[in-house]
């Protein structure tokens, strides 16, 4: 009934609340900045004109710690789950906000980084942030009016890419709403999810949305997604992904409930669209066809951030607690690259530990030349055995101008670290291991001694399964040095390819 209502409407009015200083700054920054795109995309003067607004938004102050930005995207309505298709599937949306009224193509606009792009773009992290809150809601829009300009038979995304957004980054007071909320939205672009049915458990639920995305998809992508987490033990099956966490929630009290899209390199199978799978045993169960790698051996300490200390999370000042929990456990990693024929000495397992770090995330921003990356990691490797090292969460919590000279030095050496820090920050949740064999990999934060190393027929990611009664529980994707960049064939159908039934 919604889709319909939005579809009908001639334009939806989006309150975003009533307005104060740094929601006002905001607005003007945006509407600033979307106009003098315009002009810059075709004059220098206009493009330094553009490049002066874009300091200016970014621009971290006393009176905004993370930009003027901040001053919108703070508000609750974009952290919501079911107004995506407020925007998704109305006609034209204007944004209130206090006294400014502007539209969505404009705060889309202005964002957006990227576009021009900004000239400081590949050394100021946030510039490739802002955009994020509002990308999903704009892509959707696109697709379905493209659809129904074009081919209304086209599907021009998969099922996953439209739940697991929402199961990443959005928020619902019902975890069900996760995917009850994106119903109009998926049947709109093709997908028939089960009728939302709050009579339902929760496990009933992402399950049935589970079978749908294999039927759609027809592959095991699900299985990039899909990681250990608290509901097993409330029936939801090892193979299901958890839609029901939020990324500005993860903190060591609440860890993630999925693993973030696009984390890994992919595998290069020969015939990666070419999988089998049997539905069950049983309701719950997925049998799919792999091999084996090999058993884990040796884990180091997981990199636990904490969404509440920084701008995802609301934190009224970075704290930089990401760096702590990294400095915390890189230590660790290096230990399990020990007595490794290529890791000899301290430095080439340094360098060793850098290229597993920087081919476990597909992005690769910002562009940090590898032997800076060793360096920055050295630096960090050196700070995790002090006993008695300098905290930022400490620093950050001090006065401005309180700090020492030695203190102020060490900040501005973070600051190249922290180039590095964010070009591995896909890493999060992750630990390092090391298989019997001597492959290394990195794998989700609940890896154990024991686990598993499988390739799945027809799955772009490796994975991790553990023993279970009946079966094997899928502990989750995992990046295999080695392995990843190398034409592997059709796992499944090897002489040792075997089934594994997960439960």
């Amino acid at each position: 009934m919604m889709d319909q209502i939005y579809k009908n409407a001639t334009q939806v009015n989006v309150h975003l609340g009533e307005g104060d200083a740094a929601s006002d700054a905001a607005c003007i920054s945006l509407k600033s900045l979307s106009l003098a795109m315009i002009g810059a995309s075709v004059g220098e003067v206009f493009r330094k004109k553009y490049d002066r607004l874009a300091d200016d938004a970014l621009m971290a102050t006393p009176e905004f710690p993370y930009g003027k930005l901040y001053g919108v995207f703070r508000l609750p309505w974009f952290r919501r789950t079911w107004v995506v298709q407020e925007v998704a599937l109305a006609k034209q949306v204007m944004f209130y906000c206090g006294t400014y009224l502007i539209r969505l193509e404009l705060i889309v606009l202005g964002a957006d980084f990227t576009k021009i792009p900004y000239s400081k773009l590949d050394v100021n992290p946030s510039a490739r942030h802002w955009r994020s809150y509002l990308e999903f809601h704009s892509r959707v829009k696109e697709l379905i009016s493209w659809r129904e300009e074009h081919d209304p038979a086209e599907k021009l995304t998969s099922l996953l890419s439209l739940l697991v957004v929402p199961g990443m980054i959005l928020e619902a007071t019902r975890p069900e709403d996760k995917v009850f909320g994106m119903y109009g939205i998926c049947k709109r672009l093709g997908y028939e999810l089960p009728a939302p049915d709050y009579q339902k458990s929760l496990a009933v639920v992402y399950t049935e949305a589970a079978k749908a995305i294999l039927y759609y998809d027809q592959s095991l992508e699900l299985l990039s997604v899909a990681t250990e987490t608290s509901a097993w033990a409330d029936g939801l099956p090892s193979w299901v992904p958890n839609f029901s966490g939020c990324m500005s929630k993860w903190s060591p009290s609440s860890p993630p409930t999925m693993c973030s899209v696009g984390a890994r390199e992919s595998l290069k199978t020969s015939d990666s669209n070419q999988f089998q799978y049997r539905l069950g045993p049983g309701d719950m169960g997925l049998t799919v066809r792999g091999r084996r790698l090999d058993t884990i051996y040796a884990v180091g300490k997981p990199w636990k951030t904490d969404s509440y200390t920084s701008l995802l999370g609301g934190s009224d000042t970075n704290t930089m607690q990401y760096a702590d929990s990294l400095i915390d456990c890189i230590g660790s990693w290096l230990a399990v690259l020990q007595d490794l024929p290529n890791c000899s000495s301290r430095e080439a397992a340094i360098e060793y530990m850098t290229r597993v770090l920087s081919n476990n995330v597909s992005d690769k921003y910002p562009p940090v030349p590898f032997e800076d990356m060793v360096q920055y990691l050295a630096v960090l490797v050196s700070m995790s055995a002090l006993g008695n090292r300098t905290r930022f969460t400490t620093l950050a919590s001090l006065p401005n101008g309180s700090l020492s000279r030695q203190q102020e030095e060490f900040l501005g050496l973070m600051a190249g670290c922290n180039l590095a820090i964010t070009r591995i920050f896909g890493s999060i949740w992750q630990t390092m291991f090391r298989t019997e064999s001597g492959y290394v990999g990195m794998g989700t934060h609940t890896l154990t001694v024991g686990d598993i190393v499988v390739l799945f027929e027809g799955c772009a990611v490796a994975g991790v399964i553990r023993r279970f009664s009946g079966g094997f529980r899928y502990v989750g994707p995992a990046y295999v040095d080695g392995i990843m960049d190398k034409e592997l064939g059709n796992p499944g159908l090897d002489a040792d390819g075997e089934w594994f039934v997960l439960v």
